[in-house]
């Protein structure tokens, strides 16, 4: 008999935090692939839930919530916020660049928003842990790895 595996909700919200996203996780016992279910929150009053979804890579999670809350893609980037909830500080946090790519940063996520925060400010390129150049307005969140 299948049931579903629940993993801990994860939580985004904008850096000028008008938005937030909780995103739950489930698979199912006698399969392999996981599915996503989102709800998004605004400050000005937005509620949007989603379905559960297939969850195949953080592209099409990008995906998904572009396409039930266009505007937050004006609002990017996304800062994971789960670990507060878990009331610990993570020591590897990731830039999720707008094209899917996850690029692990070796420093805390505290540093990590440091550095993007004063790269858009400057308007400015981050150089990344895998040798390339990428443009501020180009990472569309902060993640915890």
């Amino acid at each position: 008999m299948a049931f579903y595996i629940e993993k801990p909700t994860r939580s985004f919200k904008t850096l000028n935090e008008q938005f937030t996203i909780n995103q739950e996780i489930r698979r199912k016992s006698d399969n392999k692939d996981f599915e996503t279910k989102l709800s998004i929150s605004g400050t000005n009053g937005l509620s949007i839930d989603t379905s559960w979804s297939p969850l195949i890579s953080w592209k099409n999670l990008l995906n998904i919530i572009i396409s039930q809350a266009p505007m937050i893609k004006e609002n990017f980037p996304l800062i994971e916020t789960s670990e507060q909830r878990l009331g610990r500080t993570l020591l590897c946090s990731a830039y999720l660049l707008k094209d899917g790519t996850l690029v692990k940063v070796y420093m805390p996520k505290y540093y990590t928003l440091r550095e993007l925060t004063g790269t858009l400010n400057r308007n400015d390129k981050i150089p990344l842990a895998n040798g390339i150049l990428v443009h501020a307005r180009d990472i569309a969140a902060i993640v915890n790895e």
